[in-house]
């Protein structure tokens, strides 16, 4: 009966562990899109350009 009773509460720990690994992934993309939108904000002085190539006949 400790057996059983030992082996349930282990998967009830890796349970628990596994949601608590998805929510910090959760909250970690939350963050991300949070400072994503953030910066692609079209009042936003400073944007990044959508390509990386260099324009070398540009002023800037």
């Amino acid at each position: 009966m400790s057996k059983i009773i030992k082996g349930i509460n282990q998967i009830f720990i890796y349970l628990l562990l596994f949601i608590f690994y998805l929510a910090i992934i959760g909250l970690a993309k939350i963050i991300y899109l949070i400072f994503k939108k953030r910066e692609t904000d079209d009042a936003s002085y400073w944007r990044k350009p959508e390509n990386k190539e260099l324009d070398i006949f540009s002023p800037y």
